[in-house]
């Protein structure tokens, strides 16, 4: 079973850990791409049905994050339209990207 396509909340989340880590090489043991499978993992986002053992393992979040990075410098990544639409909405607007991944952080806290 293939885990479900990435949300758009998760792709904010990890293009604000994309911007965290900036000029920073990414590796799967990193603290905050560890930190981030951890949440993910605990947001009610997809049935727990639906995922497989690797579900936003560390490994799949540095690619992720990887493909993020990619698409700022301009290079092509084939079939992530949505990764395209979260890099162009908030590459110059770091601000507006921290206000975003803190709703979406918050509104899980308090719906638990």
């Amino acid at each position: 079973m293939a885990n479900p396509a990435w949300t758009e909340e998760e792709l904010i989340l990890a293009y604000h850990v994309c911007k965290k880590l900036e000029g920073q090489n990414l590796s799967s043991d990193m603290h905050d791409v560890i930190a981030l499978s951890e949440q993910l993992n605990r947001l009610p986002i997809h049935d727990v049905s639906r995922r497989d053992r690797q579900f936003r393992n560390p490994d799949g979040v540095r690619r992720r994050i990887n493909y993020l990075r990619q698409i700022e410098r301009g290079e092509e990544v084939k079939g992530r339209d949505l990764y395209k639409e979260v890099v162009s909405r908030y590459c110059d607007a770091p601000n507006r990207l921290e206000i975003d991944a803190n709703r979406i952080r918050e509104r899980y806290r308090a719906s638990k």
